[in-house]
C-alpha cells in the first residue's frame, strides 16, 4: 500500500511537472550560498525537496539553512515527503537507486 502511494504521489508530480531529474549535485564550496545559487538558477520557488542517493557532507551544509529547501535519501523518500513539497529534484543516481528499491518489492 506505501508503495503505491508513493508511486502515485511521484506520478502526480511528474504530470504537474514539478519533477526535476540533475546528473549531480556538484558544490565548489560546502557554503550555504553556493546552495542559494543554485536554487536561483534552476528558479525554484516554494517547498523543494532534492533527493540524493547518499546524502554527502558537502551537500548537507551547503542545503541546510536554506528555507524551503530539504534533502532526503531515495531509500528515506515517504509519499508525505512528497506531497508536502512544491518541486521535487532527483539526482540520477537517485532515480536509478528509488527504481531498484521499488521494483525489488
Amino acid at each position: 500500500m506505501k508503495r503505491k502511494a508513493l508511486l502515485s504521489a511521484l506520478s502526480d508530480k511528474y504530470k504537474e511537472k514539478e519533477v526535476l531529474v540533475l546528473r549531480d549535485l556538484n558544490f565548489k564550496e560546502a557554503k550555504t550560498k553556493e546552495g542559494a545559487k543554485f536554487i536561483k538558477a534552476l528558479d525554484l520557488k516554494g517547498k523543494t525537496l532534492i533527493v540524493t542517493k547518499e546524502i554527502e557532507n558537502k551537500e548537507k551544509l551547503v542545503l541546510r539553512n536554506l528555507s524551503g529547501v530539504d534533502l532526503s535519501r531515495a531509500s528515506d523518500l515517504n509519499t508525505y515527503k512528497i506531497v508536502d513539497t512544491k518541486q521535487v529534484l532527483f539526482t540520477k543516481e537517485a532515480v536509478e537507486s528509488l527504481t531498484n528499491l521499488l521494483s525489488a518489492k
